[in-house]
């Protein structure tokens, strides 16, 4: 498992949700949370940055069977496959996060316990925005899949390349840095 992209939160923090007011009526009222398909999200551009990063280690840091497996898989698995996510912030009063998900600051921001939050059945990863941080960590991660390629059995297997291309989710471009978010 990648560690360098898990959420892994200290006992008492607080994670925030920035949302309307029928999303906090609807999360107070039904007590659960929605996760939404993230190519139909306002984000959805932040899966493609992801993909570009991806393409641009096509000669730098990759080696070409790798990258081609890598390649095959993803585009395979994100045509089959859902990527729910629900964004949290850090921070409990954002000026970027009250413009883009509350209305402009006329709706709410609400707290959970982010341990609690893991006991959902979740990926929680940690936002990384620098480029160089995130080519590292998917050849770290790629390089890693590939020096253990005969160790994995076919499920094994499966699951770091989901994971992998789950970690896609967590990378965004340096002007987001001021939301502050988590996945």
């Amino acid at each position: 498992m990648n560690s360098r992209v898990l959420y892994q939160p200290n006992s008492e923090e607080i994670i925030y949700h920035y949302c309307s007011a029928a999303t906090c009526l609807a999360i107070c009222t039904n007590k659960s949370l929605q996760f939404s398909d993230l190519m139909i999200m306002n984000d959805s551009s932040e899966l493609i940055y992801s993909l570009e990063i991806f393409e641009s280690l096509k000669n730098d840091g990759l080696s070409t069977s790798m990258y081609g497996v890598i390649k095959d898989f993803i585009k395979n698995f994100t045509h089959e496959s859902l990527f729910l996510t629900s964004y949290f912030s850090q921070a409990p009063d954002l000026l970027s996060q009250w413009r883009a998900y509350a209305d402009d600051g006329n709706r709410f921001c609400i707290g959970f316990c982010a341990n609690t939050l893991l006991h959902l059945p979740v990926y929680p990863v940690k936002i990384i925005y620098n480029a160089n941080e995130q080519k590292n960590n998917l050849i770290n991660h790629a390089n890693c899949i590939q020096k253990n390629l005969s160790n994995y059995d076919k499920e094994s297997f499966m699951k770091e390349m989901i994971q992998l291309t789950y970690d896609f989710a967590c990378y965004k471009a340096y002007h987001f840095l001021k939301n502050k978010k988590l996945d």
